[in-house]
């Protein structure tokens, strides 16, 4: 157990926080993008908006098999695997020639960012004893709001 107000924590506290920030980076990262996208690919503004709404629509669903895969795998494999994957497909989506493809990595890496979203609070319910869980909660997802608005 990780004791409140310890370096330890603090870290931990670091970690899942830029934990949140870069999955919302990840998922949103190509919004920005749309026009260019629409340009370069030859696709209409609804075809190019799919690049978001594929990987949201993945993480949503991903959240589902990874609470079960979980508690049979252990949390620790599924993040590393989720998280080693997830970053594959951030490094391979740049060099996607087509739209499809495009698609395809983007629903990939939604499911795996998914499982990196997954263990986020059973690990630090379970790691953390002495501070409150609305604590714990606000410490970790108060960056996201901050990511969401840069340049506002």
């Amino acid at each position: 157990m990780i004791e409140s107000g310890t370096p330890a924590y603090w870290r931990a506290t670091l970690a899942l926080s830029l934990g949140s920030i870069l999955i919302f980076a990840n998922l949103y990262t190509p919004q920005p993008l749309l026009p260019l996208l629409r340009v370069g690919f030859g696709v209409t503004e609804l075809q190019a908006s799919l690049c978001v709404t594929i990987s949201t629509l993945t993480l949503g669903l991903s959240l589902l098999i990874y609470g079960p895969l979980s508690d049979a795998i252990g949390r620790r494999p599924l993040m590393l695997v989720t998280m080693a994957l997830a970053t594959l497909c951030t490094l391979t989506i740049p060099l996607a020639t087509d739209f499809s493809t495009l698609l395809a990595l983007r629903a990939l890496q939604g499911l795996f960012l998914g499982g990196c979203r997954r263990w986020r609070w059973p690990i630090w319910g379970t790691s953390s004893s002495t501070t409150p869980c609305c604590w714990r909660w606000a410490s970790i997802s108060a960056p996201i709001p901050w990511a969401a608005s840069p340049g506002d």
